[in-house]
């Protein structure tokens, strides 16, 4: 079985270092290796997701901690993955988009923030 050119275990095969199938670690259970878009985490949530703050990952690696989008209005494709989403857009702080159609919604680097108790 080939590896893939730019994975890390080709890499280190390629070094020289060989790693058999008891050294690599499993992945845990329900983990998935790619991420969730948008729709396919409001469809988890009550209420599809309405009213609950959306983050992507991306924006918390580049130090946007305040930006996020608030979903008021979504529509969910058949297979629950797919959809169109509306909402505000808060960026740094400040309210940048009143009502506006959630951008990159199929990107799997979507997260939600829980509402504060």
């Amino acid at each position: 079985m080939a590896l893939a050119r730019g994975s890390a275990t080709g890499l280190l095969r390629r070094l020289g270092w060989r790693l058999s199938s008891q050294e690599i670690p499993p992945r845990p259970q329900g983990l998935s290796k790619r991420g969730r878009n948008l729709f396919e985490l409001a469809a988890l949530l009550p209420k599809g997701g309405l009213g609950v703050r959306f983050v992507r990952k991306s924006w918390l690696r580049n130090g946007y901690d305040d930006s996020h989008w608030t979903v008021e209005r979504i529509r969910f494709e058949p297979d629950g993955r797919h959809g169109d989403a509306w909402g505000t857009f808060t960026f740094k702080g400040e309210v940048k988009k009143a009502m506006g159609r959630v951008r990159g919604a199929q990107k799997r680097d979507w997260r939600y923030v829980p509402a504060a108790q």
